[in-house]
Parts: C-alpha cells; sequence; structure tokens
C-alpha cells in the first residue's frame, strides 16, 4: 500500500515540477522516463539484493543497510554536480546513487553539458540497473552456496 502512495505522489509531483520547466516530452522522453524508473528500481534492488547476500558470510549487516538506504535517500535528492568530485565518483561507481535518478534526469532535461560521465553512460543508466541487477542475481547464488544452518 505504501509503495502505492510513493507512485501516486511521485506522479503529482512529476506533474507539478513539469509545468515549471521546459520538458519536450517527446516519445522518447517518455520512453527514457519509464527505463529510467524500471533500471532505478532494479540498481536499488540490486544493491538490497547485493547486501542481503553479504548475510551468508557476516551476521551483522543491518547498520550497513540503513547506511545504504540513507545515502540513496539523502543524496539522491541532489544533482551530483554539487559534490566535489571525489563524492560524485563515489555516488556514480561505489554507490550508483546517480544512475538512479540525476543522470536520466539530466538527459531529459537536456542539460547533459555539465555531466561527470559521458552522455552516452547517461543514456544507459536504465541499462545499468539491468547489468546490475543481474550481476547481484549471480552473486546472491555464489554467496548462498555458503550457507549453513545454524541447526535446531
Amino acid at each position: 500500500v505504501n509503495c502505492f502512495g510513493d507512485l501516486i505522489g511521485g506522479l503529482a509531483l512529476l506533474t507539478v515540477a513539469s509545468q515549471g520547466v521546459e520538458v519536450d516530452w517527446s516519445l522518447v522522453a517518455l520512453g527514457l522516463l519509464l527505463a529510467a524508473v524500471v533500471g532505478g528500481a532494479l540498481i536499488e534492488g540490486a544493491v538490497q539484493i547485493a547486501l542481503g547476500s553479504l548475510a551468508f558470510r557476516f551476521l551483522q549487516l543491518s547498520m550497513m543497510q540503513v547506511t545504504v538506504n540513507e545515502v540513496f535517500n539523502i543524496y539522491g535528492n541532489y544533482p551530483s554536480r554539487i559534490f566535489p568530485s571525489l563524492v560524485q565518483y563515489l555516488l556514480t561507481f561505489a554507490l550508483p546513487v546517480a544512475f538512479v535518478a540525476y543522470l536520466p534526469a539530466s538527459v531529459i532535461l537536456d542539460q547533459t553539458g555539465g555531466l561527470h560521465v559521458s552522455t552516452a553512460l547517461a543514456w544507459g543508466a536504465p541499462l545499468i540497473g539491468v547489468a546490475l541487477f543481474a550481476l547481484a542475481l549471480r552473486v546472491w547464488g555464489r554467496m548462498s552456496r555458503q550457507y549453513q544452518s545454524a541447526g535446531n
């Protein structure tokens, strides 16, 4: 139920915000928007699966999961360019926050001139989600082989 509230709120915010900026809502832009939503969900899912797979090796991961969620929730709300170069790099390649919203939004808004990555990579942000999700599933599969029951 909560996810539907988030969806409705997000659509309302997108509708209101798009009235304040010039956006060419072509079929390409709409397609990229849809792909970016799916790709972003896959990225966040991939990160959660990868973290969850670490539970097969390490018992105490809750603080790491909380920290990663906070990074996505806090830093994902801001354009990457406001951060120093090192932080931009980390939020793009160490923890792929920039691929969830900032890079696709920059492409949709035709604001790719100041990006810290190539325009082609920004256009491919949804595909990064597919690749990371596939990688996370492989990590899960490998790590799950290490599972040993504590027994009863």
